[in-house]
């Protein structure tokens, strides 16, 4: 496949209404194991007065971090109801929030985690980490950010499939376009 079809293609692919559904989908599930898992937390801080996280930190989680993933969430939630009308600056909108998220977490301690079932870890970084990646290509194809052939380097975009690609051919178009 030629660089520029790539090019075209992963164009498509980024600012599909399918990939842009995907990336919420992550981005909330991703939210929600970390509000799901804090509650756990807790809960397990309630039966056990010992814990050794420091009491500011805990805090800090339940007074800033749990009610501004909650509104992140709803924030992609409205994103998948405007992209159902048309509207995609919603989706850009929360695509640019998680880019920020780590920014915005500078100084938050995350060592409760470590009080809790280490699968809960596991499963937010994993939508997490894919809901990064998606974000960053939907925001940078929706606010055309991309440099020239920066888009076909998979060490920026992530791993992409031909098959993947070949799935945004237009009715009528033929491979090679």
């Amino acid at each position: 496949m030629s660089a520029v079809t790539r090019e075209e293609l992963l164009l498509r692919l980024f600012g599909s209404d399918a990939y842009m559904n995907a990336f919420a989908d992550y981005y909330i599930r991703g939210l929600e194991v970390a509000i799901n898992a804090f509650s756990v937390f807790e809960d397990l801080l309630q039966n056990n007065a010992s814990c050794a996280i420091p009491n500011m930190q805990v805090e800090q989680w339940r007074e800033r971090v749990i009610p501004n993933f909650k509104g992140m969430q709803q924030n992609a939630r409205e994103a998948k109801d405007n992209l159902l009308r048309g509207k995609t600056s919603t989706m850009r909108s929360a695509a640019g929030n998680l880019r920020g998220i780590s920014k915005d977490m500078d100084g938050i301690g995350w060592d409760w985690w470590h009080e809790i079932d280490s699968s809960y870890w596991k499963q937010y970084v994993e939508y997490s980490n894919i809901a990064e990646q998606m974000g960053s290509n939907i925001y940078y194809t929706l606010s055309n950010y991309w440099h020239s052939g920066e888009v076909i380097k998979e060490s920026i975009t992530g791993p992409v499939s031909e098959s993947e690609l070949r799935a945004q051919l237009k009715p009528g178009e033929t491979y090679p376009i």
